[in-house]
């Protein structure tokens, strides 16, 4: 387990240093100094920042409405176990920030963690079907370049398959548990056992998305999330004297989105730098100001989420070696959650 974390560790980082080199290749440094020379932040940050922080408010709420089926999460604690997964992802390689938060979901709302992975797989598919919602809106209004139309053919074929797997799992329990005891029969009863409350586990996560008013609400908030996550990016165009173009923004927003979904390392960087400028650029923004935009929204966003993420931490004792090992006990995945629904977390 040990060699196979390096492993992840190594190629995010070989990924990272690929992208970084990429999104630097024939800039000029100093007219990137520049660029950062003459910034107007006032009161642009701080409404970026505002609009990035209020967006992940709203991704708890969301999380509220997902477990609800069987856990009560009061908003406070539900927002604070998605910022712990993004602050961990901003810190550990290969966006493995998505165990911390399943982890402490699992802890807090006192259900399998398969159940909470699946709560996480069910986010990334709605923040990834509204991305492209977005991308395609936006491209309808402004010119994209070839290779933007040709990430949106292939964000479609990833995320189109993971709305599927995402549907039947959730309409369908019955069937893919009935499938899973009959491929897993030839392992015998206790293994057979196993891999169904895995399934049902699984298939739990998606309760809500039976009930078709808390899916509309679902979809409703998904896109909340990303209209404010796009605050930061239109935010900052003035900072370095870029029209105020809500479309050049949210297009970068989301080729990025689709861009760090790579393995790399902590925070994505290389590939965050590298999608956001060549996105900047394609809008006609000379490459060192695309690249200073690119950098200055990743630390607006990565400062603060990673200081509220470890604050959150401390506060209620998580600890990353102890949710990783959790994330590795094959146990807690396919034994039954024993314990009752809280009141409240």
């Amino acid at each position: 387990m040990l060699k196979n974390r390096w492993t992840v560790i190594c190629v995010g980082l070989a990924v990272s240093a690929v992208f970084v080199y990429l999104a630097m290749r024939g800039i000029d440094f100093e007219s990137v100094k520049a660029a950062f020379s003459n910034l107007e932040l006032w009161p642009w940050l701080p409404l970026g920042i505002a609009s990035y922080l209020v967006s992940h408010v709203i991704r708890g709420l969301r999380c509220r409405v997902l477990v609800r089926k069987h856990a009560r999460l009061s908003l406070p604690t539900a927002t604070n176990i998605v910022v712990v997964g993004y602050g961990a992802n901003n810190v550990l390689p290969a966006r493995l920030g998505e165990l911390v938060r399943a982890g402490m979901l699992a802890e807090r709302a006192k259900m399998p963690l398969a159940q909470s992975l699946g709560v996480t797989f069910i986010e990334r598919v709605l923040d990834g079907l509204v991305m492209l919602l977005f991308l395609v809106v936006a491209s309808f209004t402004v010119e994209v370049a070839g290779w933007m139309r040709e990430l949106v053919y292939v964000a479609l074929a990833v995320f189109g398959l993971a709305t599927v797997v995402m549907v039947v799992g959730a309409v369908w329990p019955n069937v893919v548990i009935a499938l899973t005891r009959k491929l897993t029969s030839p392992l015998g009863a206790r293994w057979q056992g196993k891999f169904e409350n895995l399934a049902k586990h699984v298939t739990d996560a998606g309760a809500c998305l039976r009930d078709p008013k808390d899916a509309l609400s679902l979809v409703a908030l998904s896109i909340v999330v990303w209209a404010f996550e796009a605050g930061i990016y239109v935010a900052i165009l003035p900072i370095f004297g870029i029209p105020m173009t809500v479309q050049f923004a949210v297009i970068t927003m989301c080729v990025t989105g689709f861009g760090i979904l790579l393995p790399s390392s902590p925070g994505a960087i290389g590939p965050y730098h590298y999608f956001a400028s060549q996105a900047m650029m394609v809008h006609g923004i000379a490459a060192p100001t695309a690249l200073a935009y690119a950098t200055l929204v990743h630390l607006s966003w990565f400062i603060p989420i990673t200081i509220w993420g470890a604050a959150v931490m401390l506060w209620y004792g998580v600890e990353l070696s102890s949710v990783a090992q959790l994330s590795q006990r094959t146990d807690e995945v396919a034994t039954p959650a024993a314990a009752p629904v809280p009141p409240g977390a």
